[in-house]
């Protein structure tokens, strides 16, 4: 639902709601305060909200008496059965030559109940009932959240501020004390749809990468060479500063005797003539050159390399770019268990997506395609922090031996709170994998007992998984652990949500195979 209209909520008080509590029409039609009740029906638009008991019922007319005991004749514009005395709330639907038509909003005690709640808050903060201020309020409660005058007006300039976003992302965010802005918004609704891994973003980055390189190049090989020499001084800022340090070092070197400065002029002589060679030479003579041959100024093999303009060149050098942008934004499986490693990842990818965005940024509008996943990343890593306040979460995207994966990890313990393992820690592990598909991994462990369960999508993979279940035995036992083990067959149609994934309850689904073993037995 939008809200593109709710800024003006907040100069709004009670309203035509307010004006409809202090008039009056009588059942037949005819008007009992004369000129205030005829004011009344026509003030009274459609999508207007109000509530009342119900004092009179006669065919599809109905006779609803309001809060200051004065009452309004109504058509019911749709079929609802109503007991005289029952107190509802109704919203407008039609008003044409003195016919108020209205339909109840609540079809239930329940409802109704909920609906007066959220009305009475809305009159509170001076606030007009319609469907979006209603909704609004229904949301908080529905979340547990505050319908205070304060909470409400404050969600209603947010509102106001960012009409195209979401009621729930917006109560999200606050609920967690995340701050509310576009970035964090936009990262909620990929989290939401699970459309929020870093992997997807770096596998659009490698297919860009090579595209911008090649656009550089047909433009001017200078621009591309620049621009590498600044790709890799983010990617591998030792890497350039220590060859910076040799290259001063190199300058502060005593002055070459006489042996050595006739023996740098042969190599500078050797030089010249590769490359008048490598000048005129055809690709696969250049090829064979460049293995055979080894120039002394790394700048020349670049620019060399960069001029080839033969397939098997062009997709060397992607393959390049690719193998960069995989060891500077994906994890290796062996990484995962060093804590302090994946800390510093983030923190290096945090530092690096961020230059990397403003480099991009410099190069114009043909940078733009890899510059929106560069800053998707930026974003997710900043908003993964401001999760990390309040859970323990983190992206795990691994680079495997052929295939990459994603990996979420949820672990369940307070956050402000010192836990021990005897009092028990839950993880929730969701995968998604080349050949195993969409895998979730729930353990709970209590002291030296771990409980795993493993929800997979068809019944061959649990098959799979339980083949190849003495694997996680072996290693188990090796760290003194006793474990059972349940294999799950996924349930489609019940999605588990983020925030559910993030708060520890998501459920499990009901097809259960288990088995059990004790590693120390």
């Amino acid at each position: 639902m939008e809200y593109s209209n709710v800024g003006s909520m907040l100069s709004q008080l009670k309203g035509q709601s307010a004006y409809v509590e202090q008039n009056t029409q009588s059942i037949s039609g005819k008007p009992v305060a004369g000129q205030a009740a005829e004011m009344l029906l026509k003030n009274m638009e459609p999508g207007q909200i109000f509530s009342g008991q119900i004092t009179d019922i006669r065919g599809n007319y109905i006779m609803i008496t309001l809060g200051n005991q004065q009452s309004v004749q109504a058509r019911l514009a749709e079929n609802f059965e109503f007991l005289i005395g029952q107190k509802a709330m109704f919203q407008v639907k039609d008003n044409q030559d003195n016919q108020l038509y209205i339909r109840p909003l609540a079809t239930d005690a329940a409802q109704s109940g909920e609906l007066m709640v959220a009305g009475r808050a809305l009159e509170a903060a001076n606030l007009q009932m319609t469907e979006k201020t209603l909704d609004l309020v229904k949301n908080l409660l529905s979340a547990n959240q505050p319908i205070d005058k304060q909470s409400i007006l404050s969600y209603v300039r947010q509102l106001a501020k960012f009409p195209q976003a979401d009621i729930q992302d917006l109560i999200t965010l606050n609920k967690y004390h995340i701050p509310v802005n576009e970035e964090n918004l936009n990262q909620l609704s990929n989290y939401k749809q699970f459309e929020h891994s870093l992997l997807k973003e770096v596998d659009t980055m490698e297919q860009k990468l090579p595209q911008l390189v090649e656009q550089l190049m047909a433009e001017s090989p200078e621009k591309a060479e620049t621009f590498l020499k600044e790709f890799t001084a983010i990617l591998y800022p030792e890497t350039v500063k220590g060859e910076e340090a040799a290259k001063v070092q190199e300058q502060q070197k005593a002055p070459e005797t006489a042996p050595e400065k006739q023996e740098i002029a042969q190599e500078n002589k050797k030089v010249e003539s590769g490359t008048a060679f490598l000048e005129q030479a055809s690709v696969g003579e250049k090829k064979e050159v460049l293995h055979t041959i080894k120039l002394p100024t790394e700048n020349a093999v670049e620019k060399e390399l960069l001029s080839l303009t033969g397939k098997e060149e062009k997709e060397h050098t992607g393959k390049v770019l690719k193998e960069a942008l995989r060891e500077n934004f994906l994890l290796r499986p062996e990484e995962v268990a060093d804590k302090e490693k994946v800390k510093e990842y983030f923190k290096e990818v945090a530092e690096k997506s961020s230059k990397l965005k403003e480099l991009l940024h410099s190069y114009g509008k043909e940078a733009a395609p890899l510059e929106k996943p560069v800053q998707n990343v930026a974003q997710n890593v900043k908003f993964m922090q401001s999760l990390n306040e309040m859970f323990t979460y983190i992206q795990l995207p691994l680079r495997m031996a052929e295939k990459q994966a994603h990996a979420d990890l949820y672990v369940y313990t307070k956050k402000k709170a010192k836990g021990s393992v005897e009092e028990g820690l839950s993880a929730f592990l969701h995968l998604d994998m080349e050949n195993l598909g969409s895998v979730d991994v729930l353990v709970r462990m209590k002291g030296q007992r771990v409980t795993t369960n493993f929800t997979l999508e068809t019944v061959e993979l649990l098959d799979f998984i339980e083949e190849h279940m003495d694997i996680l035995e072996e290693r188990l036992k090796n760290k003194g652990y006793s474990c059972s083990v349940q294999t799950i067959l996924k349930n489609n149609e019940e999605q588990k949500s983020f925030e559910q994934c993030l708060t520890g309850e998501a459920g499990m689904a009901s097809d259960i195979r288990r088995f059990s073993f004790d590693v120390r037995a």
